[in-house]
Parts: structure tokens; C-alpha cells; sequence
């Protein structure tokens, strides 16, 4: 009874009808689509040890990724500047539609523990740790052919097109509420050390709160 465990998924498939003008993009779900799916599991496990403490902890991984109906169609013509002044007089380069599919995909590894000790009415105190790594792409993937995942290619990026992340946290926060003087008093601390690539990041923060 201390334990739960679950699973999400959703896929979103839908036209961009509403972002794009006409005059840019083909309104047609045919040419013009956005597909982004989300796989989710996660664990969870709590204990009341005692009276005063309560320990808990959360685990979860998600996979984010694009279908493969993940297209756009872009007008090129003269009035947009895809189509030269010369080639549009001449009808070397007429108005037409160039269409790209796309691909992207990130993951995310994420653990939390934390513990709740509660002494009376008036005084608690929180602490716990965190650790989050997962790796992002920089860049689309797109490509002419279809699908993406498959044939696209993305830019040149220093460092490849993956980026993996990792974040070590660890916080404490103390409570104290007394009603009768009409008092509510919360001071505590935060400090987050994140990396990517092993050598960048916005490395070590501390964030002290008091309320």
C-alpha cells in the first residue's frame, strides 16, 4: 500500500493551421502537421515511520519524441523573397511549394527522496535530494524524404547534435507557525549543480529562501 507505479502516454497529431500564414505555409494538414508524442513511467513510494517523520521518494523516466507526421510546407514565392525579381520576370523561377519533414527526441531520468519530520503543530522541517540527467537534441532533424528519423540531418554543432545533462540538488527547509501571535516564519535553502557536455553548465547555484 506504500507503493504506486504508472504509465502515460499521449500522442498529439494535429495541423498548424493558426501559426503559420497562408502566404508562408500551406494550410493543408496534408503538407503542413505537427505530431509530438510523450512516453511517461513512474514510481512512487512513501512510509510514515513514525508519528514525526515521513519519508517518500519518486522516480520517473519520459521519452519525448516527433512522428512521423511532422511536416511543413513552405509557399516560395516572389512576394516572400523565394523567388528572384530576375527569375520571376523571366518564369526561370516560378512560385512553388518545398516541403521538410521533421524528427526530434529527448529523454529524462529523474529521482527525488525526500523527508518530512513534524515535531507539533507549529514547527516542521522538509529536506531531500535530486538528481535529473537526460539527453536533448539540439537541432531538428529534417529532410526532404520522409520520414525524418530515418533520412533527416541536422546542422553542425559543436559537440555533436545530443546533449546530456545531469543536475545534482539537494535542499532543507525549516517551518515554524504559531497562530496565536499571528506568526508563520519558513527559512531554507537550495543548491543545484548542473552540467552537460561534462565540462559546461550553469554549475554550482545556491538559493536561500525566507518567507
Amino acid at each position: 500500500h506504500n507503493f504506486k507505479f504508472g504509465f502515460q502516454y499521449w500522442n498529439k497529431n494535429e495541423g498548424s493551421i493558426g501559426d503559420y500564414v497562408d502566404n508562408y505555409s500551406a494550410q493543408n494538414d496534408a503538407y503542413t502537421n505537427w505530431q509530438v508524442r510523450e512516453y511517461f513511467i513512474y514510481a512512487n513510494y512513501s512510509k510514515k515511520v513514525s508519528e514525526h517523520l515521513n519519508l517518500s521518494s519518486l522516480t520517473y523516466y519520459r521519452y519525448c519524441d516527433f512522428g512521423d507526421n511532422s511536416k511543413g510546407t513552405n509557399f516560395v514565392a516572389y512576394g516572400n523573397g523565394g523567388v528572384s525579381d530576375y527569375g520571376f520576370i523571366a518564369g526561370t523561377a516560378l512560385p512553388h511549394y518545398s516541403s521538410l519533414n521533421y524528427y526530434e527526441a529527448s529523454n529524462e531520468l529523474r529521482s527525488e527522496m525526500k523527508a518530512l519530520y513534524t515535531s507539533n503543530d507549529q514547527f516542521d522541517v522538509l529536506a531531500g535530494t535530486e538528481f535529473t540527467t537526460g539527453i536533448l537534441q539540439a537541432n531538428y532533424l529534417t529532410t526532404s524524404l520522409d520520414p525524418a528519423v530515418v533520412y533527416g540531418h541536422a546542422p553542425d554543432s559543436a559537440g555533436g547534435n545530443n546533449l546530456t545533462t545531469y543536475t545534482f540538488s539537494g535542499y532543507a527547509t525549516a517551518g515554524y507557525k504559531n497562530l496565536k501571535h499571528h506568526l508563520n516564519i519558513d527559512l531554507g535553502g537550495r543548491v543545484d549543480n548542473n552540467r552537460f557536455r561534462e565540462q559546461q553548465g550553469y554549475g554550482t547555484v545556491f538559493n536561500p529562501r525566507v518567507d
